[in-house]
């Protein structure tokens, strides 16, 4: 075989195998190769490579191809040392979240940008954003200041069908005081059984304090000899008269409901069924015990 060739300066033949065949891997080696070698151009030229173990092949900036450590092939894909999907600094720094950043009743808002961070929403809240604030959880106040919500755009239902003195206006059943005011109104108008004003009232009854208990009635005679034309029976908590005195109009059973009522000989008390406000049910106080203190005029 005749074989022609033209050759550099800087090239050469080491040896050719007697009857060598370039289709036969095992006829073709690297001169000189140690295990890890490979042949690589390093832009001076075809030399081995060797790539030690636990390295990467790779090409930092400004060097050959040879191969990397696992601190340079970090470096190249800018992962920090020791990065672990389950540590919250790497976590935080790749711009992702933890489940163990959020407690129960928690939701991810940003008050930054860039910063999602985990809110716990407190109960009775909404989530929200008040007037130069941040997203967080609102109070009813605050949605309602959102909404441009004022009391008189709430209204309120009772529960009982009629008022005490029997006309179109149910009234609030939680509160005495207003009730007595509109029968007050009602007395003066003339609405009363004939009694011009406050003024024409020529008698009155106490019937000092007494024990109150849920589930009771109270009969007093009040000695007025007539109708009286207004009764008011008031609530002490602790002691007969030693705390605050609180209009006792409504008791509880399952609605609040008026439990009053008078005749020309007895004012009636008839408390309700409930433990937890049978003797009271006000805004001002509940209770199932107490003390009562009966006032009437005619």
């Amino acid at each position: 075989m005749w074989v022609f060739t033209h050759l550099d300066k800087h090239a050469r033949i080491k040896s050719v195998e007697t009857a060598a065949s370039l289709d036969d891997l095992s006829d073709v080696t690297i001169a000189g190769a140690a295990q890890g070698d490979i042949l690589a151009h390093t832009g001076a030229g075809f030399e081995n490579v060797n790539i030690d173990e636990q390295e990467i092949v790779l090409r930092l900036t400004g060097e050959d191809v040879k191969g990397g450590t696992a601190a340079e092939v970090r470096t190249l894909i800018n992962v920090e040392d020791g990065a672990d999907v389950t540590d919250a600094t790497n976590v935080d720094a790749a711009g992702a979240v933890m489940e163990s950043d959020f407690d129960a009743q928690t939701i991810l808002a940003a008050t930054l940008d860039d910063t999602p961070a985990a809110l716990t929403i407190a109960e009775g809240e909404i989530v929200g954003r008040a007037s130069g604030g941040d997203v967080d959880g609102l109070s009813a106040a605050q949605v309602k200041a959102i909404l441009a919500l004022d009391a008189g755009d709430i209204t309120y239902t009772p529960t009982t069908a009629a008022d005490w003195d029997g006309d179109a206006d149910p009234g609030d059943a939680d509160d005495a005081l207003d009730q007595l005011a509109e029968r007050v109104d009602d007395l003066e108008a003339g609405g009363g059984g004939g009694l011009a004003s406050l003024a024409d009232v020529t008698a009155f009854y106490d019937s000092d304090w007494f024990a109150c208990a849920y589930n009771n009635t109270y009969t007093k005679a009040h000695s007025l000899g007539t109708q009286p034309y207004l009764v008011i029976v008031f609530h002490s908590a602790s002691g007969p008269g030693s705390d605050e005195w609180v209009v006792a109009y409504t008791g509880y059973t399952t609605v609040p409901i008026p439990m009053l009522g008078a005749d020309d000989t007895n004012v009636y008390v008839q408390a309700g069924t409930d433990n937890g406000a049978g003797t009271i049910y006000s805004r001002r106080r509940q209770s199932a015990s107490g003390y009562y203190r009966i006032f009437a005029w005619a």
